[in-house]
């Protein structure tokens, strides 16, 4: 099962950074294959990374709030809802798996012959 934590903000940067390297590489050398020119390819490269890490950001930032998609009973991945961690306790699949896990309350079953 997939519990998903929310991202801190460095984690968020590192990411939009690691990305726009990638992103950069490839439109520097897309550009020099069109244009044929260093200089040009360079200069599009650059203006273009640093407009997309600060856009990369916000658009990452953006989507920790948004619940869309998430599953698990981590309270950061509902946005700190009181309660929702209890609710997830609470139902009957949790208690199934902790009865199965532990053993409490499930019944001896003595029709089982050996």
């Amino acid at each position: 099962m997939f519990i998903r934590v929310s991202d801190s903000h460095m984690r968020s940067i590192s990411k939009a950074i690691s990305w726009r390297i990638v992103g950069t590489v490839d439109t520097f050398v897309i550009t020099l294959v069109i244009t044929g020119n260093f200089i040009i390819a360079g200069s599009i490269a650059s203006v273009e990374s640093i407009s997309k890490i600060i856009l990369y950001y916000l658009h990452e930032r953006a989507w920790s709030k948004v619940a869309l998609g998430r599953k698990g009973p981590a309270t950061e991945a509902r946005g700190g809802v009181p309660g929702a961690d209890r609710q997830f306790e609470a139902s009957p699949a949790a208690v199934l798996t902790s009865a199965t896990v532990t053993g409490a309350g499930l019944r001896s079953s003595s029709s089982c012959s050996a």
